[in-house]
């Protein structure tokens, strides 16, 4: 592995690469979106915070739990969105 891959794994927080993945297949993209459905925590087991925290992604973090009162709060995440609804029945055009 090279030094950025070895970075980059050391810092995942995914339960199985899902950022990692994301991050190669998009050649390390800087300043992409996402939108995450059933996020859970904020850093542990989250497939969005490697992409926010070391490749300045940004986007929607959607959970049918409020995951507010963990830790580190997804009020700390500042490039990230939180919303507590069931994503099966959220109405998306309401985002902006």
């Amino acid at each position: 592995m090279n030094e950025i891959a070895n970075y980059l794994f050391a810092r995942s927080q995914s339960q199985a690469g899902q950022d990692l993945f994301v991050a190669y297949m998009l050649g390390l993209k800087r300043n992409g979106t996402w939108l995450e459905l059933g996020c859970g925590h904020p850093i542990h087991g989250n497939n969005t915070y490697l992409l926010e925290q070391e490749l300045d992604w940004l986007g929607i973090s959607i959970d049918l739990h409020d995951h507010s009162n963990n830790d580190l709060s997804w009020s700390e995440r500042s490039n990230a969105r939180f919303i507590a609804v069931d994503a099966g029945t959220f109405d998306y055009s309401t985002l902006d």
